[in-house]
């Protein structure tokens, strides 16, 4: 923990139990064995928050939640809600995950999954936003993986939250704190948004020319019988397998992982879910690698395994951006993707990432708590593979999106490590926020 006698201005100490509202709910935990089960998920309803809505790297991720019934809640879940401003921690699972629910978004309430536990804050006392960023100090979540309870699944005594030790500044401190380090997160996200929005430009592309086959001057090609259904004349049934080779990953040893220097190591959270690259997933790797286990800004990776099922990754694609180190190491649990002479490395990486090779693989893999998929799976899964020349001319159409991407996903990059490094010397009080000045601009 961070020693409080070390900062510049007065912190007060005080346990999250003293920091909550004066409710019996105010901290809790999920709900207890077969009160929320998977049979209870529907369509629509009252959102759950699991695991996965917890990024590392963002407040909230509300992408992918699944919902119970208001009856259900009703009946079985009343005491395991969360609402807007609300703090949720995993409290069993990948310890340190933390997140902070929107006071603007999307739902009025959540309920909170058996994994997870939350905080109601007395926002007299204490600003929700300043204790989001404190739960996201490195100390703080090595203390949370510390607390550990038990000798199976890790997992935090909800008392011991209770009881969890925080040293706050005053109030008008904490909110610019909060206000300071949430700047960052604000441009983080914007850029995501515009990330999103250039992939998606690249999907409805691909999809136009190479799904439904309306590409630009597809009125004067007639359609061809194949074994996949009609395909333009001109156009081939390939195997995967026949157009790309597959490497594998690089096993590795804990000790061979290091906070500095090292090579970049790729590895299954550097996939988002649904595709595309994440770049607070990578590691440094200081271990030993065979040549073909290298990889190369522009290269595609495949997800090949799926660590948390809730994660949904296993045979996903992201395309490699451009690392801090001549090239990058990738994980046992990521295949490389190398293209044959004769097909555009853009292109395929539209077919792995932007048709339905994700979702139609993804029923091969198999494994109880971890999918697993085997490379032969990806070989033999036949497509229509169109000429070059219209390989060709899809890769020159979205060109200029990828490498914006790519300086977006820089851009962010270091937002994030400024951030990082900041994150302690504020809140600790190291640096007096009072005469913070920051061009976030010239960062980015």
């Amino acid at each position: 923990m961070v020693d409080p006698t070390q900062r510049q201005s007065p912190r007060r100490a005080c346990t999250v139990a003293e920091i909550a509202v004066d409710d019996k709910y105010a901290v809790v935990g999920g709900p207890f064995g077969s009160k929320l089960v998977t049979k209870d998920y529907t369509e629509t309803g009252i959102p759950v928050l699991r695991g996965s809505n917890l990024p590392f790297d963002r407040k909230i991720d509300l992408s992918d939640v699944v919902f119970v019934s208001e009856a259900k809640v009703k009946e079985d879940l009343f005491g395991n809600l969360a609402f807007p401003g609300d703090i949720v921690v995993t409290q069993r699972g990948t310890l340190g995950q933390v997140g902070l629910l929107p006071l603007e978004g999307p739902y009025d309430r959540y309920v909170i999954s058996q994994s997870q536990m939350k905080l109601s804050i007395d926002r007299s006392k204490a600003d929700p936003r300043f204790i989001y960023w404190y739960f996201r100090l490195p100390a703080v979540r090595k203390t949370f993986e510390n607390l550990d309870s038990s000798s199976g699944v890790p997992h935090i005594n909800l008392e011991t939250f209770r009881s969890f030790e925080l040293f706050l500044p005053n109030l008008g401190e904490q909110g610019l704190i909060a206000t300071v380090l949430d700047s960052f997160d604000d441009l983080i996200e914007n850029n995501r948004r515009r990330i999103e929005l250039l992939e998606e430009t690249a999907r409805l592309l691909y999809r136009e020319w190479f799904v439904h086959f309306r590409y630009p001057g597809h009125e004067d090609v007639p359609p061809v019988d194949s074994e996949l259904g009609p395909i333009p004349e001109g156009w081939e049934i390939r195997e995967v397998g026949s157009v790309c080779k597959l490497v594998r990953g690089r096993s590795y040893r804990g000790e061979e992982l290091v906070e500095e220097g090292g090579i970049a190591f790729l590895n299954l959270k550097c996939v988002e879910r649904g595709g595309g690259f994440r770049s607070d997933g990578i590691k440094r790797y200081s271990g030993p690698f065979k040549p073909a286990q290298q990889t190369y800004p522009g290269d595609t990776v495949i997800a090949m395994t799926d660590m948390t099922q809730e994660r949904h990754v296993v045979g996903h694609a992201a395309r490699v951006p451009s690392l801090d180190t001549e090239f990058g190491v990738i994980s046992l649990d990521l295949n490389r993707v190398i293209a044959n002479p004769e097909i555009d490395s853009d292109y395929l990486y539209g077919m792995f990432r932007y048709s339905e090779f994700s979702r139609e693989v993804k029923e091969f893999a198999n494994g109880t708590n971890v999918l697993h998929l085997n490379p032969r799976s990806i070989e033999g899964r036949r497509f229509p593979c169109a000429p070059e020349h219209l390989q060709q001319s899809y890769a020159d159409s979205i060109r200029a999106g990828v490498e914006l991407i790519d300086q977006l996903e820089q851009q962010n990059k270091l937002l994030a490590e400024t951030r990082d490094l900041l994150l302690p010397r504020l809140v600790s009080g190291e640096l007096d926020v009072s005469d913070f000045d920051l061009d976030l601009e010239a960062v980015g």
